[in-house]
């Protein structure tokens, strides 16, 4: 159960520039200055990407799909070994267009017990975390639960 919104050239074109200034400004979306400053981003989007993200806030949507994000396959970084790798700048880049979109379904929050509080959390396969429920985990099914409490 999901809905949908595909961007236009003009959407890619803001979104895109919205990310490079915030990756020129900041070290990362973690940044206490970034996270100060966030929302300045955020109001900057396409109007129409808000109305529909806002649309959605209170529907019962299990996700929404967002198509034709500014993604490049070439540029895409090797799966790191583990989510404590430091981040590379596409990768980064990426976390911004994640946070600054999805911060404007509400305030965004996480737990310092999860990956040391990041922002945006990676989903990657670790050696060892195979049928954990986590993010991490690449045999076990993720099933919905409450993150510290599960684990």
């Amino acid at each position: 159960n999901y809905n949908c919104y595909n961007l236009n050239l003009e959407e890619i074109c803001c979104i895109s520039k919205l990310a490079e200034e915030a990756l020129k400004k900041f070290d990362n979306v973690n940044s206490q200055e970034f996270l100060s400053e966030y929302h300045r981003f955020t109001e900057k989007l396409p109007l129409n990407l808000r109305t529909f993200i806002k649309s959605l806030k209170h529907k019962p949507y299990d996700y929404i799909l967002i198509n034709n994000l500014p993604l490049k396959d070439e540029l895409l970084e090797d799966t790191p070994i583990h989510w404590n790798v430091p981040k590379g700048e596409y990768t980064k880049l990426f976390q911004f267009i994640n946070f600054i979109i999805t911060s404007t379904l509400g305030y965004p929050y996480s737990w310092r017990t999860q990956q040391n509080g990041s922002m945006v959390a990676d989903v990657l396969p670790i050696k060892g975390f195979e049928y954990y429920q986590q993010g991490f985990g690449s045999v076990a099914g993720l099933t919905f639960h409450t993150e510290d409490p599960f684990h």
